[in-house]
């Protein structure tokens, strides 16, 4: 899967939240786009260590941009 050949056209996310704006709901937060539900679903049931594991291994070259963060060596 590609996120970004899956992801929704910038018109119609702008449009959903514009209108999600405007809307009489009176809510902090909300979730839109096509990854939305899967997001919320993970950041509300999962813990932080397993969403980062999930979102680390699916998104390409994370393992490296840890090791340089924390300062150790790619072995």
């Amino acid at each position: 899967m590609t996120f970004v050949a899956d992801a929704m056209a910038p018109a119609e996310y702008a449009r959903r939240i514009v209108a999600f704006a405007q809307s009489s709901k009176n809510v902090p937060w909300f979730w839109e786009g096509n990854f939305a539900t899967a997001t919320w679903f993970l950041t509300t049931f999962l813990s932080k260590k397993a969403l980062e594991g999930i979102i680390g291994r699916a998104i390409k070259g994370m393992t490296e941009m840890e090791t340089l963060i924390r300062g150790s060596t790619l072995s």
